[in-house]
């Protein structure tokens, strides 16, 4: 999503759901967060919906570049807000990637992107954390 300026009816700034993932193909996902802005791009890139499953393992549709496999770690999702839309867009995918730890760590250090994760604990529940930038956006 790219936007640009305010609500002109109000004057404030756009509202953008972050979808709450869900396995369940027929149940419909919620809303895991809100952020506002005025400015910007906003995607998200995650594995809760293109997947398959062999032997009680889902097996994400995302290729790690450097084994040539789906990926493997514990991110669910990843949503990234950055200046330029194409730039939002490549950084979710190396994000996701590169799992939680270096991802986030990765988006601390830039200050043209912030950074959303959404991922499954080892105990099997569902967590989220942000890097220090996205927080601001955060409205809900």
């Amino acid at each position: 999503i790219r936007v640009r300026g305010k609500k002109q009816d109000v004057n404030e700034s756009f509202r953008i759901g972050i979808e709450a993932p869900s396995y369940d193909p027929i149940q419909l996902s919620g809303i895991q967060k809100i952020i506002e802005a005025d400015s910007g791009a906003i995607t998200t890139s995650g594995n809760y919906r293109r997947y398959y499953e062999t032997e009680g393992r889902k097996i994400s549709h995302l290729i790690d570049p450097r084994t040539g496999f789906p990926i493997q770690n514990a991110l669910i999702s990843v949503t990234v807000y950055a200046s330029k839309a194409m730039h939002a867009d490549a950084f979710d995918n190396v994000l996701m990637v590169m799992g939680l730890s270096g991802a986030l760590e990765f988006a601390e250090k830039r200050n043209d992107l912030s950074a959303y994760f959404i991922y499954q604990k080892s105990d099997g529940n569902v967590a989220d954390t942000a890097s220090t930038a996205f927080y601001r956006l955060i409205k809900k």
